[in-house]
């Protein structure tokens, strides 16, 4: 687990400022005014973005990269190329802070409903 370069770090940002907009500092502001606050921060393991409390990062780095799968919850993940690419578990946290609200379509239940078929029946 390792902080974000500064490329990183710009594509990153960009790329949830159009999502959020001016909201993007609530989402690394400490949580409270206290002398002890915590915050957020991004970290990165194997490409992927993770959105994580600072006090968790620190107790994170005794873990060894190689061992430590995820930590937080993804934002996303950063392409070959350099781009990044939002994952459907970053849904929750930039609905906070989202300018506009966003649905996610799913199936209907009447797709689901035809395609469930119970294994077993039950007798009275």
């Amino acid at each position: 687990m390792r902080p974000l370069t500064e490329t990183e770090t710009s594509t990153l940002f960009s790329k949830l400022a159009n999502y959020t907009g001016t909201s993007l500092k609530a989402l690394i502001a400490p949580l409270d005014n206290g002398p002890n606050a915590d915050r957020f921060v991004f970290r990165v393991v194997q490409s992927r973005c993770y959105y994580v409390r600072l006090s968790l990062a620190n107790l994170a780095t005794s873990i060894a990269r190689d061992k430590l799968l995820s930590l937080g919850t993804c934002l996303g993940k950063f392409t070959k190329s350099g781009k990044f690419r939002l994952h459907i578990t970053a849904l929750p946290i930039l609905a906070e802070h989202a300018r506009y609200k966003v649905w996610v379509k799913g199936k209907s239940s009447v797709q689901t409903a035809r395609k469930f078929k119970p294994r077993w029946t039950f007798a009275d």
